[in-house]
């Protein structure tokens, strides 16, 4: 069984890469594939699932990604399609506060997750605590004030993918403003 992977990424698709390990070349489905970057070296902590026959490997940037992963897709009906799609919108720490803040409708929205959304808020709410180290996710606060202010939480963490870290408060809501109304 395997537990990491490190290598050069050869190639990046869609919904997985291509990582050379000392000459031997895994696919790995991955959230959020357009950060890798080609002949870059990267570590993935990773899940191996049989489906229809063959082993297919799912990796994570860090352990917490890939434990939360799992516990998404224990969840009776919710499966690795649908975790990565969550993945994709939200990084771990993001879902982590939607999920125990008991926030579905913000996860229902997305592609594919739908009616999931409310049997995985019922079933994890209450079963984060071994991955929630308590640790807040930067601009955390201003992820909250805009909610409350009506924006989306997928429009929100998809522009604080864009924006420079270690910026004010005020500064990072004026730039993730900015790029929400820029993507509409």
């Amino acid at each position: 069984m395997l537990d990491f992977l490190r290598g050069k990424i050869v190639y990046v698709d869609k919904d997985f890469i291509g990582l050379d390990v000392n000459n031997i070349g895994f696919r790995i489905f991955t959230s959020n594939t357009k950060k890798y970057q080609i002949n870059n070296e990267y570590t993935f902590f990773v899940n191996e699932i049989l489906k229809d026959k063959e082993i297919v490997i799912f990796g994570f940037p860090n352990h917490k990604e890939l434990k939360l992963f799992n516990k998404i897709i224990s969840v009776s009906g919710v499966g690795v399609k649908t975790a990565l799609v969550l993945l994709d919108n939200f990084s771990a720490e993001q879902l982590i506060y939607l999920i125990k803040s008991k926030n579905s409708k913000d996860l229902v929205v997305l592609p594919g997750v739908g009616i999931r959304a409310e049997r995985l808020v019922l079933d994890l709410s209450n079963k984060l605590n071994d991955i929630d180290d308590g640790q807040t996710f930067e601009y955390e606060n201003v992820f909250k004030a805009l909610k409350r202010v009506g924006y989306k939480s997928v429009d929100i963490s998809e522009a604080l993918k864009k924006i420079p870290s270690n910026l004010s408060d005020n500064e990072a809501t004026k730039l993730i403003i900015k790029e929400i109304n820029n993507a509409k």
